[in-house]
């Protein structure tokens, strides 16, 4: 399915499946989007790409075996609410925030998701501040668990990051508050590859 404007009508996707296309679901420029209770999988590149969906919900999908990331959150989704899915099984990131010129991804809320067993990291991010990431499981996946490319802001609480292959957490820049998270069994539980990276945590294992 694509979509490439909804001209302020909103846009509901519910209860569908998406398999065996090159993108699973492509939304862009859909303010107030609704996309939830889809099964999106084994698409020959992503499994779903949202751009420029402003004050979207990405909730209850399971995203899977696709061959690319599998939800690749491209750029202006600002206040995004991500919440309850499942992303597993895709042969790169689980879920990738990524960012074009200065369309970041401002505000988004990241909770109660599994992101496991993907290729490459769980999640990575592109830049964008002010994010929300809280109670989400975050395990096995081929590279970290959480990877911040650039610069950003992120608070992270009562997330457990386990069992991924290189570190739990991964920053280059960014400024990162951690409340309440549990980080077991990585090759590094947090690993900052830059001197302006500033981490700080409260009741982490």
């Amino acid at each position: 399915l694509q979509i490439n404007s909804c001209e302020n009508t909103p846009l509901n996707v519910h209860n569908n499946t998406f398999t065996g296309n090159y993108r699973g679901l492509y939304i862009s420029n859909c303010p107030y989007a609704s996309l939830t209770h889809n099964t999106i999988t084994n698409n020959t590149y992503l499994g779903a790409q949202l751009s420029g969906n402003s004050d979207a919900t990405f909730a209850n999908n399971v995203v899977s075996a696709n061959g690319n990331h599998g939800a690749y959150l491209y750029s202006g989704n600002h206040n995004l609410s991500f919440h309850h899915n499942t992303s597993t099984s895709n042969a790169n990131s689980g879920v990738f925030f990524y960012y074009y010129y200065n369309q970041y991804n401002h505000n988004p809320h990241f909770y109660a998701n599994t992101i496991s067993d993907n290729v490459d990291d769980g999640i990575q991010f592109a830049r964008g501040s002010n994010q929300l990431v809280e109670n989400n499981i975050i395990a096995r996946n081929g590279s970290n668990g959480l990877n911040w490319n650039y610069d950003g802001s992120a608070s992270l609480r009562h997330n457990t990051i386990a069992d991924n292959t290189e570190a739990g957490i991964r920053t280059n820049s960014a400024s990162l508050v951690l409340t309440n998270t549990i980080i077991a069994n990585h090759t590094y539980g947090i690993l900052t590859t830059s001197t302006s990276a500033n981490v700080s945590a409260d009741h982490t294992l």
